[in-house]
């Protein structure tokens, strides 16, 4: 058994896969394994994996149709034998240390999972970018249990390539990749998984290099609201389904119900009139099903929200022209401020 497994989806990343593996085959600790598995490739990717498997038996390569990201990790942790396993995307690269440091923190904490930082790169200086290394560093902290403040108060998530996990405990709470989200397996992932673990730790250390603007990466697609809103629904409902049936939004409301909104909102509001009720309508048969009948009486006292949720769960004219574009008006400045808002009010006003 390694002490660690890396697991590293690959399809068609023939021009940066073997600057990935080489920061796999530089790491200061021997004692992994790298499971590389080919997503059906169409370039010369799985032959690359083959050449760097003949000359190091750490690499472990599986070949599987393609079925996308979250298969190609399913399929890694079926075949991780590491007593801790961690996720690196074939464009990606790790720091010499990282499974050093990782196994390090775990072995000291007793951690079930481990969350850590990464630089993404090339650097840009504009506020996304900014905003992305934010969510890049979390702080030093520890959770004996779990705590909502993981999810809805630290940089945490999303980007799972950057959570090293204990195998047993992974296996032992039966938690795989929904394959059935195109979009925000990640989110969904974590709702399931910190709520699960006995005991989380978060490291400022930056363990991973994250290339954030390849051409043709999924991050760079996607990006039309009406498309936006149905993909975040849909990571919304199994989210949502996971903590009804296995108690969590019973104990924690008020928390899941505001991070839905916040996750929705901004794009929601933007759609046009008959669009924006129809999600919302989405929205609020989710709402009814999964969370207790208080919650939506009890929800904020944040006045923007408190209107959001009022409009979607009880009074959905104020989703329809100038209300609705004065309710997004409003949430954007709420959650970006003022000088935002004033920048962006022209396509508000236009949508």
């Amino acid at each position: 058994m390694a002490r660690i497994s890396i697991i590293i989806p690959v399809y068609n990343v023939q021009d940066y896969l073997a600057e990935c593996l080489d920061s796999v085959l530089a790491q200061t600790m021997p004692d992994f394994e790298a499971v590389c598995v080919n997503d059906g490739s169409t370039d010369s990717s799985l032959q690359i994996l083959k050449d760097y498997a003949a000359r190091d038996g750490r690499i472990k390569v599986v070949s599987k149709r393609n079925g996308g990201l979250s298969s190609a990790r399913n399929a890694g942790i079926k075949r991780s034998t590491g007593e801790y396993l961690c996720f690196l995307d074939s464009d990606d690269t790790l720091l010499p240390w990282a499974c050093e440091r990782i196994c390090d923190l775990m072995d000291r904490d007793a951690s079930d999972v481990l969350t850590f930082g990464a630089i993404p790169y090339p650097h840009q200086d504009d506020e996304d970018f900014r905003y992305l290394e934010m969510v890049l560093s979390p702080r030093d902290a520890f959770y004996d249990g779990f705590d909502p403040d993981l999810l809805f108060g630290e940089w945490s998530h999303p980007y799972v390539w950057r959570t090293a996990i204990r195998s047993a405990f992974l296996r032992r709470a039966g938690l795989m990749f929904d394959e059935s989200l195109a979009f925000g397996e990640d989110e969904a992932f974590y709702f399931a998984l910190y709520p699960r673990a006995e005991r989380v730790g978060l490291s400022s250390l930056k363990l991973l290099n994250y290339r954030a603007n390849r051409s043709g990466s999924l991050m760079r697609k996607k990006t039309d609201p009406d498309w936006k809103v149905g993909a975040h629904l849909e990571i919304v409902d199994r989210v949502l389904a996971d903590w009804a049936e296995n108690g969590f939004a019973m104990q924690f409301p008020l928390e899941i119900l505001k991070w839905s909104c916040e996750f929705l909102f901004n794009d929601l509001l933007r759609l046009p009139d008959d669009r924006c009720c129809e999600y919302a309508g989405r929205l609020r048969e989710l709402w009814e099903e999964c969370l207790p009948a208080h919650a939506l009486g009890e929800f904020s006292d944040d006045p923007v929200y408190c209107r959001a949720l009022d409009a979607i769960a009880h009074d959905p004219a104020q989703l329809r022209g100038l209300a609705r574009k004065r309710l997004l008006a409003d949430f954007v400045r709420r959650s970006c401020g003022r000088k935002k808002m004033v920048a962006q009010l022209p396509a508000i006003l236009r949508s």
